[in-house]
């Protein structure tokens, strides 16, 4: 047997009698939302359902969504784990404008020592977890 074979992380514990498990670590994760258009109440509906303390959050609002840019930022100014791009773009989807503000946010993010995550997952305001946030996966 292989330590930590079938594991993505060496700080994940598990009986292997039991699918349950306890962190050691727990992981934190960044996740990165672009957002765009006047979605405001769909995006507020999905940040509460994924939030946690443990967890970072960077957001990109599209360029051309300034009302919703104005949310965002009043939004994240009470929590210290939410942060808003400092440059926007305008996005197509499917485009490649997407695929250069999903990897401006990654640089952004591994510029970033004082957020310690773990894993990167990339969310729309139209994506909605199928888990609670506490459930294991």
């Amino acid at each position: 047997m292989v330590f930590g074979a079938g594991k993505a992380s060496n700080s994940v514990q598990w009986d292997e009698d039991s699918v349950e498990y306890m962190a050691a670590n727990p992981v934190r994760i960044a996740f990165v939302l672009v957002v765009h258009g006047r979605a405001s109440r769909q995006l507020q509906r999905m940040f509460k359902a994924i939030y946690h303390k443990d967890h970072f959050y960077y957001i990109h609002v599209d360029k051309r969504s300034s009302y919703l840019h104005r949310q965002v930022l009043q939004c994240a100014s009470q929590y210290p784990n939410v942060r808003v791009t400092s440059w926007r773009m305008a996005t197509i989807w499917g485009g490649a404008s997407l695929l250069s503000t999903y990897l401006q946010s990654m640089r952004d993010l591994m510029e970033m020592k004082d957020w310690p995550w773990d894993f990167f997952i990339n969310l729309s305001a139209a994506d909605y977890p199928i888990r609670y946030r506490d459930q294991p996966f």
